[in-house]
């Protein structure tokens, strides 16, 4: 298993995707379009609204009122845009950005890098690095060092953990170059002046979904196993005792019946096992994420338990296959290119030495049905589907 630090971004199943040859499915809004468009230099660039209006109908009811990590108020991306104006502007600046990552395997980090890549081909601002520390944080400070090498105008960092990713970017910070950070502000750093904001996913509106979803599955008097991460990670903890939190306050018919820790994601499916065999009652489970929740699945398999459903956070292919399948599983997400694409746009705002409209920013959850399966797949990934998931959409006639 990756340490805890890693888990956004390696919540995938064994999948070790290259982005390199990806082929994305979006394409730049040309400047003559956006020109003809009727939008004004103050107006809204299309491309950003084009590539949000899908995830509008699901997304009806917002969380922001919590607190992040580090005391951030929370936003969605609503307001994180660029003008017309302002990318013009970008385009006229011949500008260079660098991606410094933590890890890029699986269908996740492909798709976000697809997302970066887009916007920044959009906006004419070249890649000059990229590099991933595969959850070293000695070569994450290799890593920026020799980023910073190339020259680039902009950064998008991808910590490997708060602590040590303070000390790995601050030779970039030194030297004045903005940076957009994915998922964690690197301690001791400040917003507006170390770092231009971060962008996430809401972790407590993914949990929230998802005991929603638990209510709708199971109903009234339904029993519930949670499986959780047993250990100290923000992300995993938040999204653990929001689930809990919610079914508990506006579920209160429903029961909790377990509550059993993991730390290795195999060993989540151990966990369950030994869940059911205690509690043969239950008929529905949580866990954190997908990846320890298909070893779930597998222990359910093995205990002739599909009967049990399996409510958790996370898009990838494992997941969207079960799911259209028919299979025990459902699963809140957020789209990973829109993160991308979000972290681009906060970049652009880094280059114009415009503040953003909030230092930590969502982007907008939602549930997955069963005939979302293929409209998920491309508004949230937006490369070639992998042909195993095809194939399963195809037979399922979805």
């Amino acid at each position: 298993m990756f340490t805890p630090a890693v888990l956004v971004f390696a919540l995938l199943l064994g999948f070790s995707l290259s982005f390199a040859g990806k082929k994305s499915q979006v394409e730049s809004v040309p400047q003559e379009e956006m020109e003809v468009s009727g939008a004004a230099d103050d107006g809204v660039d299309p491309f950003i609204t084009k590539n949000r209006e899908w995830f509008k109908q699901y997304h009806t009811t917002g969380y922001y009122d919590w607190i992040g990590p580090n005391g951030e108020t929370i936003t969605g991306d609503d307001d994180l845009v660029l003008t017309n104006g302002e990318v013009k502007k970008l385009r006229e600046g011949n500008y260079a950005y660098a991606l410094i990552a933590n890890n890029m395997a699986g269908e996740y980090m492909v798709a976000l890098a697809d997302g970066l890549d887009s916007y920044f081909n959009h906006l004419g601002i070249k890649r000059v690095a990229f590099t991933t520390a595969e959850f070293d944080p000695a070569k994450q400070k290799s890593d920026v060092e020799t980023v910073l090498a190339k020259k680039p105008d902009l950064i998008i960092g991808h910590p490997t953990d708060p602590i040590t990713a303070a000390e790995s970017f601050q030779p970039a910070v030194d030297a004045g170059i903005p940076i957009a950070m994915l998922d964690q502000l690197p301690k001791g750093y400040e917003y507006g002046k170390d770092i231009i904001g971060v962008v996430t996913e809401n972790h407590v509106e993914l949990a929230t979904y998802s005991a929603e979803v638990m209510n709708q599955i199971l109903g009234d008097g339904g029993k519930v196993g949670v499986v959780y991460y047993d250990d100290v990670y923000y992300v995993c903890n938040i999204l653990d005792d929001t689930f809990v939190d919610t079914l508990e306050e506006k579920y209160p018919s429903m029961e909790i019946v377990s509550k059993m820790g993991w730390v290795e994601e195999q060993g989540a499916g151990n966990v369950a096992a030994g869940m059911i065999l205690r509690d043969p009652d239950i008929e529905g489970i949580w866990v954190t994420y997908m990846t320890p929740a298909q070893s779930v699945l597998a222990a359910l398999k093995d205990s002739n338990r599909t009967d049990i459903q399996v409510v958790t956070y996370g898009i990838d292919m494992p997941t969207l296959v079960n799911i259209a399948q028919g299979g025990s599983m459902t699963i809140t997400g957020a789209s990973p290119w829109n993160i991308g694409m979000d972290l681009a746009i906060m970049g652009g705002y880094g280059l114009l030495g415009k503040e953003v409209p909030n230092y930590y920013i969502t982007v907008p959850g939602f549930i997955v049905t069963r005939d979302m399966v293929r409209e998920v797949w491309e508004n949230s990934m937006h490369y070639e589907m992998p042909d195993l998931l095809k194939k399963v959409l195809e037979e399922a006639g979805l």
